[in-house]
């Protein structure tokens, strides 16, 4: 299995860019409706699928999985047999993402209110535990994380990282990708 090639000048800085904005949303969402969001981190209830990565993403987490003291790399290695649809993530441990800092939008944005067009339809989805007692689609659209437009955010940046490494735009699930990059 070929393994992402490192990430490096401007596809870096797009990505920390785009992972930026996601936080600033995040936490002004956070800011304002605090009490209805459990989502924080240390939260692992969406952690149990499997996720297959863009290049540029995938390319981050190894990164940082990379940087991990060997213990941490351990752990992953232990995780990586019980892995699957319906294990936990590998990188998954005590209830906490070893590689936290560089995980992917996907993992950056699960649970929250994701504003989604289907069918001709808006709906707001979220992780079952977010807004028991409260209806998230009466936000303010500018809480509501836009599905369509973080997707293509992320493709935008994926397509940089594509052209400046000559990845082929394939997708990585992170269990392949951790099998095949860390011991490299």
């Amino acid at each position: 299995m070929r393994v992402p090639p490192p990430l490096a000048g401007p596809t870096r800085d797009r990505l920390v860019q785009a992972f930026g904005r996601i936080s600033l949303l995040v936490d002004r969402l956070l800011r304002e409706c605090g009490e209805e969001i459990v989502c924080r981190h240390g939260c692992a209830a969406c952690c149990r699928q499997v996720l297959n990565l863009r290049g540029v993403e995938a390319s981050f987490l190894l990164e940082g999985a990379r940087a991990l003291p060997g213990e941490a790399v351990s752990l992953i290695w232990q995780h990586l047999p019980a892995s699957g649809t319906d294990g936990p993530c590998p990188l998954l441990h005590g209830g906490l993402c070893l590689a936290y800092d560089h995980r992917p939008a996907v993992c950056r944005t699960h649970g929250l209110p994701m504003l989604r067009r289907e069918g001709g339809e808006t709906l707001v989805h979220h992780c079952a535990e977010n807004f028991r007692g409260a209806d998230a689609s009466l936000l303010s659209p500018s809480l509501l994380l836009d599905e369509e437009r973080l997707s293509l955010l992320m493709d935008a940046v994926d397509a940089l990282y594509c052209m400046e490494t000559g990845w082929g735009g394939d997708r990585i699930s992170v269990e392949q990708l951790l099998r095949s990059g860390l011991h490299t």
